[in-house]
């Protein structure tokens, strides 16, 4: 890692009891790439991406297996699209729609077979009664990272 006026620059890792924590790049003293957290053991718990400080992409935070558990979209610093929960064999269980971080529109939940069990409708991080929610076909719009639901 290189000074930049003091300001941390290129690749660096957290350590705990000798074991990394973290690994991650700095530009000008800000996060600005990939950082990969880890557990005691050394599996990933998450890997996210970070543009002048902010998270920017996808995020997708793990299991101790090494399957996807939850995919969450950021778009500087906020949460920005469908946040989308995995069971262990990789069907989708919910799926949470965001805008500018706050959740707005139809969460929904899938059971095992992938059938929808439940939803509910979001407004400016709120539930809407089911009498003021909109009418008609919801189905959410879903980007399914890894697979279909």
């Amino acid at each position: 890692m290189d000074a930049l006026a003091g300001l941390l620059d290129g690749p660096a890792a957290q350590f705990a009891n000798g074991k990394p924590v973290a690994d991650m790049v700095y530009r000008a003293g800000k996060l600005h790439g990939e950082m990969r957290t880890y557990n005691e053991a050394g599996q990933i718990v998450s890997v996210g991406a970070y543009i002048d400080g902010k998270l920017d992409g996808i995020t997708v935070l793990y299991r101790p297996d090494g399957t996807a558990m939850r995919v969450v979209p950021y778009r500087a610093g906020l949460i920005e699209g469908d946040v989308v929960d995995y069971d262990e064999d990789g069907n989708a269980t919910k799926v949470s729609p965001y805008a500018a971080g706050v959740l707005e529109g139809w969460t929904v939940e899938y059971g095992k077979t992938g059938k929808e069990k439940k939803r509910a409708f979001f407004r400016a991080g709120a539930p809407v009664p089911q009498t003021d929610a909109p009418k008609g076909d919801a189905k959410a719009k879903t980007w399914w990272p890894f697979g279909s639901k």
